[in-house]
């Protein structure tokens, strides 16, 4: 019995906070809101950084792939700390890929 009041607890304090009870949708409304904001603001260094990463490893295949430092090299007005969060970014989004000496270059359209 003590089982089904603490699920009756549970699932009462989840409907007041889900919003059914009219008065509290703005408990859940602002967390959520707030998450949804930081989601999709990034730091707009990393985006440019993004960018210009693409443009720098444009046509590079794996056997001319470039590591984070000669990336750096060509192109200096990139920040070490935007472009380290680009490339994992872009990584993790298969824009770039990865050798496995930490050398990156773009995936074709061929799939890689």
């Amino acid at each position: 019995m003590d089982n089904t009041k603490k699920l009756m607890t549970s699932v009462t304090a989840s409907a007041l906070l889900l919003g059914l009870g009219a008065t509290n949708t703005h408990v859940i409304a602002a967390p959520v809101a707030a998450w949804r904001q930081g989601a999709t603001n990034e730091d707009p260094a990393v985006g440019e950084a993004q960018k210009t990463i693409l443009e720098v490893l444009k046509g590079k295949k794996e056997e001319t792939a470039m590591s984070l430092e000669e990336i750096l090299g060509k192109e200096p007005s990139l920040n070490s700390d935007a472009a380290t969060k680009a490339l994992k970014k872009l990584v993790h989004a298969g824009s770039v890929l990865k050798t496995n000496k930490d050398k990156y270059y773009v995936r074709t359209s061929s799939g890689g």
